[in-house]
């Protein structure tokens, strides 16, 4: 936090399973956990892949090379001005709302669901729809060119015009700083027609990194990361600049910029139909809500915008995520994180925003290559990964009554994520290209046995919380936090001891114990503790000569002091 150290809670990740890509070089698009449903995986090339996670993985973990359930093929060989290096750069999701969901019958019995939509990007501007089914293959609807190049990003949301007709709206933002939104209607009478045309144009004039849409009281914000060059205030802040600029002339930080589409939507119908400079639209924060910007260090406010100083541009920085209908989070190229919130409409009919509370943005050691939302013991919490696979959680609190400020911090184990024997080969990710994290629901036979232990222990059943890492060549890691690994429902404690026991094992302190036992003298006071004098005698029994195995079969109780 900017003011004090944030009190942290260090735990563990636990490795799941691994995704079977077979993907050439990274995927292009950080996953994504879609509709609680499944994990979404996509090539640079349009190969989308959805994977399934079974409640079995929960209990036998770690599992190799899980294969995706459905694929399907986004065919960027079809778009206009398509080139080799054309390529998919920015995906997004629609859910269906639960009283739109629609139904289809496959076959003579099973009857599957329509979850949402997926829109993808590619870097020449073609827009793609993809159709996600609860039991049925992806299916591609719909593709169209915006003209927009070197796309960078997406933002998509939908409403019901009535039963058969649907109206899409995407934004699209691109590096040469121009931002499009579009309408595609989508009619499903007889058969499914679709009509695009463009809403509105207008350009920073400077890089788009990612754009987001949040909707409240008939009103909407797009808010936008984007980078500037900018000029130090004074030459003595400029020594202290966290971006560390080539010159002093400028320097470039990233900012958010958040606008007001009514106006852009009015100032276009009115007749204004050209490129918009659309920093004439950005609103400034409610006083007293601003997001710090750490470019100048802690003690800078920033004016209409925020942000923090970075000389270039960090692969996976920039980005925003929706936290819920009105509130949205943003991570910047200078290590801030923060969650940003649609205010009360002001007296004049104006929508506000800012950062709410104080504990709503903090200052990380680095920045982060993605952010997810994620529930974790029925809190609800922001998740920031560094590059080097470290998650940070922010507590989502609504008001400041939540005296809960404790945040976990979760350390994957990397040097499980290779298996290759071969002298000098690194056990470790070389490069994380992409994270995120949220709830999915598990399938399978054991899920009813699953739902059945968390009920009886007081926590939320909806679904359970993953942590997803993508990294050199395509592989994609799923992990999972300690508190929901319980091999056996009915004995959690059991479980507990068992893993504790194998990383005893692994790094060699239970042969460590056997060999004080064995070495230990009858005037030792550590014998005169009942379970150090019963561990003793359980050696003697055995002349010393005990397996590490039989210590980990809980089936052999000659040993259940010594573990």
């Amino acid at each position: 936090r900017f003011t004090e150290e944030l009190p942290l809670d260090v735990q563990p990740l636990h490795h799941l399973c691994t995704l079977s890509t077979e993907m050439e070089g990274v995927s292009s698009c950080a996953p994504q956990i879609i509709f609680q449903r499944f994990i979404a995986s996509i090539s640079f090339h349009g190969k989308l892949k959805l994977y399934e996670v079974e409640s079995k993985i929960f209990t036998q973990f770690p599992v190799n090379q899980i294969q995706p359930k459905w694929e399907c093929q986004i065919l960027l060989s079809r778009c206009r001005n398509a080139t080799s290096s054309t390529r998919i750069v920015s995906m997004t999701t629609c859910e269906i709302k639960a009283k739109e969901k629609l139904s289809y019958v496959v076959g003579e019995e099973k009857e599957t669901a329509l979850l949402g939509y997926m829109a993808f990007a590619t870097s020449n501007g073609e827009i793609s729809f993809v159709k996600i089914y609860d039991m049925d293959k992806p299916s591609l609807m719909y593709s169209f060119h915006t003209g927009i190049l070197d796309a960078t990003s997406l933002s998509c949301w939908y409403s019901i015009v009535h039963d058969n007709n649907v109206d899409f709206h995407i934004v699209i933002g691109s590096k040469l700083g121009i931002l499009e939104e579009w309408s595609i209607n989508y009619t499903t009478t007889n058969e499914d027609s679709w009509q695009d045309h463009i809403i509105w144009k207008g350009s920073f004039g400077t890089p788009i990194h990612s754009v987001h849409v949040s909707c409240s009281n008939g009103k909407t914000l797009l808010s936008a990361c984007i980078s500037q060059f900018m000029k130090p205030p004074s030459p003595q802040q400029h020594n202290h600049l966290r971006g560390h600029p080539n010159n002093t002339n400028t320097f470039q930080i990233s900012t958010v910029e958040v606008m007001d589409r009514n106006r852009i939507l009015k100032t276009w119908k009115e007749g204004q139909q050209q490129l918009l400079n659309l920093f004439d639209y950005c609103l400034w924060p409610k006083a007293g809500c601003e997001w710090r910007n750490l470019s100048f260090g802690d003690n800078y406010i920033t004016s209409s915008t925020g942000g923090g100083g970075a000389e270039g541009v960090t692969f996976g920085s920039n980005v925003i995520c929706c936290v819920d209908e009105t509130s949205w989070a943003t991570a910047l190229t200078d290590g801030t994180v923060g969650i940003l919130q649609f205010l009360p409409i002001t007296e004049n009919d104006t929508p506000s925003w800012g950062v709410k509370l104080d504990s709503h943005q903090v200052a990380l050691s680095f920045p982060a290559i993605g952010i997810s939302v994620v529930q974790l013991n029925k809190k609800l919490y922001l998740v920031c990964c560094l590059r080097g696979g470290t998650v940070y959680c922010l507590n989502i609190k609504t008001n400041d009554d939540d005296q809960s400020i404790i945040s976990p911090v979760f350390l994957p184990p990397f040097t499980m994520m290779k298996d290759d024997e071969e002298e000098g080969d690194n056990t470790d990710f070389e490069f994380l290209h992409g994270f995120t994290a949220g709830n999915i629901q598990t399938i399978g036979e054991s899920s009813i046995a699953l739902a059945d232990f968390v009920n009886n222990n007081g926590k939320d059943i909806s679904s359970m919380p993953i942590f997803v890492y993508s990294g050199d060549g395509g592989i994609i890691e799923v992990y999972t936090c300690g508190l929901v690994l319980m091999s056996e429902w009915n004995k959690p404690e059991e479980f507990a001891l068992a893993s504790a026991l194998q990383k005893m094992e692994k790094n060699g302190t239970i042969q460590m114990l056997l060999d004080a036992l064995k070495n230990m003298s009858e005037q030792n006071p550590l014998l005169q503790q009942a379970i150090w004098s019963s561990a003793h005698k359980e050696c003697c029994n055995d002349h010393y000569i005990i397996s590490v195995d039989d210590i980990l079969d809980f089936s052999c109780h000659k040993y259940d002091f010594i573990r």
